[in-house]
Formats: structure tokens, C-alpha cells, sequence
């Protein structure tokens, strides 16, 4: 008997019935193995979701492993990526293996001098020499703390590579993207700022910020108690600021 998948309500077929083998692999995919009936050869491997769509076509790599998110690890010649909704979106040339945290693709261990720092859409983070970075944060969030080794200070970059705040003595997460920072001599003194003075995150728009009727701005970093909100501009709930 041979293997597919029909979508319940619908009826239709998502996954052809033409694999002879399936395995369940974890995180709620599935492995599918099309062979050659006569030489009993693997034709195809491809590993689909609960949708039936085809996240992976394993046959192009010698290992893979599941991350969280759907970003699968993929591993060929001792070489690692990372690729998501079957598209390779960081290639297979690290010589480390990955990790999803804070939002971040992160390839080496943390404490690694060697460690490599990418977005969630693959994109290699580049700091200057002498930053490292420190926390993602959240898998939510649109921004990291980072340490300057020289001087200890903190700062709060993009994670596209985007320096926001700079000489911070510490950076903390609260709660729900919220972020409490020190800054020089006065630690619960935060600094407004608005959106425009921060290029990398998203444009404000005209109107309805904090209500839908309400054409006041938001600054970026409408700050209460030493908290800075963080959030992109499309999340922020009515009478948050």
C-alpha cells in the first residue's frame, strides 16, 4: 500500500499517494519515502507538515534535525544550514551546528568566540569588532542587547545589524517585549525618542497608533519607570502609552 495524505474537510489530495514508506519524525512532521518498485532504490525523501506541504526534500542532505518554528537543521560533507518551508535560507557552509533562541539562528555555542549570529529570515548579523551579542531577547522581538568588550556597556541593535541605544549599563526584558534599561549616572533615567530617530524598524503610520480614531504619534521609546516598548508598531494594543 502506498502512502499520501487527503485533506479531511475537503477531500482533496495534498500529498500524492505514490510513497511506499512513512515515518513520523517529530514537532508534527512526517518522513515519506517514494522507492523503485523493481530495484527497491530511494527515488525520492521528503518530509512534509500537517498541511501536507513539503517543508523539506531530505534527499538533498546527508542529516537533518528538527529546531522549533519550522526551521529545520540540515547537514551535508560535515557542513551545516538551516532551511525553512523547504527553502535553503542560510547555506550549507558553517562548520558549526545551529540553535534557535531569543529569536535568533545562532551557529556555535554561545560562549564560542567562533559563534555566527543570524535573523529569522537568514540573514548573517554583522557588529563591529569588539560587540558581541548578548541576549535575542525574545523570538518576537525586532531588537538584541549586545556588549561593547571594551568598555562593558550595553546597547540595543536590530537584529538586521541596526544600532538603536548606545552606552547602556544594563538591559533587562521585563515582560511582553518590554525592556528596562540603565543609562549613565542616573540608572531609572530613560531618554524619549521618536520612531523616525531609529531606521530599521518600521515606519509609523499616519494615524492610530493607540486608538483608531487618534492621530498622535507614538514615540518609539514612550518610556514609564525606565521601560522602553519595543514592539512593532502594528501590535500595540489601545492605551498602551
Amino acid at each position: 500500500a502506498n502512502w499520501g495524505a487527503i485533506n479531511i474537510e475537503t477531500k482533496e489530495v495534498v500529498v500524492p499517494f505514490k510513497y511506499q514508506e512513512a515515518g513520523y519524525v517529530g514537532k508534527g512532521y512526517v518522513e515519506l519515502i517514494e522507492r523503485d518498485l523493481k530495484t527497491d532504490e530511494v527515488i525520492s525523501r521528503v518530509v512534509v507538515n500537517q498541511r501536507g506541504e513539503i517543508v523539506l526534500d531530505a534527499e538533498l542532505y546527508d542529516q537533518y534535525s528538527l529546531l522549533d518554528e519550522g526551521y529545520i537543521q540540515v547537514q551535508k560533507d560535515q557542513k551545516y544550514g538551516i532551511v525553512k518551508n523547504n527553502r535553503e535560507i542560510i547555506p550549507v557552509i558553517s562548520e558549526n551546528e545551529f540553535s534557535l533562541d531569543g529569536g535568533l539562528l545562532i551557529a556555535g555555542r554561545w560562549k564560542s568566540e567562533e559563534r555566527q549570529f543570524y535573523s529569522l529570515d537568514g540573514k548573517l548579523i554583522v557588529l563591529p569588532k569588539g560587540y558581541q551579542v548578548v541576549d535575542g531577547l525574545s523570538k518576537d522581538s525586532q531588537v538584541m542587547s549586545v556588549i561593547n568588550d571594551k568598555n562593558k556597556q550595553y546597547s540595543i541593535w536590530t537584529k538586521s545589524g541596526k544600532k538603536l541605544f548606545d552606552h547602556l549599563l544594563k538591559v533587562k526584558f521585563i515582560e511582553d517585549q518590554y525592556i528596562q534599561i540603565s543609562k549613565g549616572k542616573h540608572p531609572h533615567r530613560c531618554q524619549r525618542e521618536p520612531l523616525s530617530s531609529h531606521p530599521g524598524l518600521p515606519e509609523r503610520p499616519a494615524m492610530g497608533w493607540n486608538r483608531a480614531d487618534s492621530s498622535r504619534p507614538a514615540p518609539f521609546s514612550r518610556c514609564c519607570g525606565g521601560r522602553v516598548h519595543l514592539r512593532s508598531y502594528e501590535n500595540f494594543p489601545a492605551g498602551s502609552h
